[in-house]
C-alpha cells in the first residue's frame, strides 16, 4: 500500500512540475502597426480581398480601315481569318469556317460557321492606350470573294475590351486579302 501511494504521489507531483513549468508562448507573428486612423497605411486604404482593375482607356474612338492597311498572313484558299495592319494598328477578323464564298456575317465574341458569325480583335487601336486589345461585340461584316482576293466589309462594327465595356472603338471600312 505505501509502494502504491508512494507512485501515485510522485506520478503527480511530475506532472504537476510538467504542467506548471510549460510556460505559454506568445504568438511570434507580424502584426500591423497602426496610426491614429486604425488604418496601418495612413497614406492610402488597406485593400483586402478582389483587387479593382482601372481601365486605362477613357474615351470613345473610331477606326476606318483602308488601302494603308496590309494584309498579313494572306491566303486565298483555306483561309479562316483576314489580318491586316497599318503600322502597329492590327485588325482580325475571324472566321468559324474558310472562306470559300461571300456572305454576311454577325460580328460575335467567337466565330461560328453555323450561324454565319465572325470575330473581330483589334490591337493598338488608334487614339487608345498601346498594347490593348478590342473584341467585336456587334455589327457585321460583308464578305466578297473573287479571283483578285477576299474583301471583308466592317460596318460599324462596335469593340470593347474583355473586361470593360466602356469606352469602345467603332470599326469601318475594308478589310482585303488581295493577291
Amino acid at each position: 500500500m505505501k509502494k502504491t501511494l508512494y507512485t501515485t504521489a510522485s506520478l503527480l507531483f511530475v506532472i504537476g512540475i510538467v504542467i506548471f513549468s510549460c510556460k505559454k508562448k506568445a504568438s511570434a507573428g507580424v502584426s500591423p502597426t497602426y496610426g491614429n486612423t486604425k488604418n496601418p497605411t495612413t497614406t492610402g486604404q488597406t485593400v483586402t480581398g478582389n483587387t479593382t482593375y482601372t481601365n486605362p482607356a477613357t474615351e470613345n474612338t473610331s477606326l476606318l480601315v483602308g488601302d494603308q492597311y496590309v494584309s498579313k498572313f494572306c491566303s486565298l484558299t483555306n483561309s479562316l481569318s483576314i489580318i491586316v495592319e497599318d503600322n502597329s494598328v492590327q485588325v482580325t477578323v475571324q472566321f468559324g469556317t474558310t472562306i470559300a464564298s461571300g456572305g454576311t456575317f454577325a460580328v460575335a465574341s467567337v466565330p461560328n460557321a453555323t450561324n454565319q458569325a465572325c470575330a473581330v480583335t483589334i490591337l493598338n487601336a488608334p487614339n487608345q492606350p498601346s498594347n490593348v486589345s478590342w473584341y467585336g461585340k456587334t455589327g457585321e461584316v460583308i464578305v466578297t470573294v473573287n479571283t483578285n482576293g477576299i474583301k471583308a466589309s466592317l460596318k460599324d462594327v462596335v469593340c470593347t475590351q474583355k473586361t470593360f465595356n466602356f469606352p469602345t472603338v467603332l470599326v469601318t471600312g475594308i478589310a482585303s486579302c488581295v493577291q
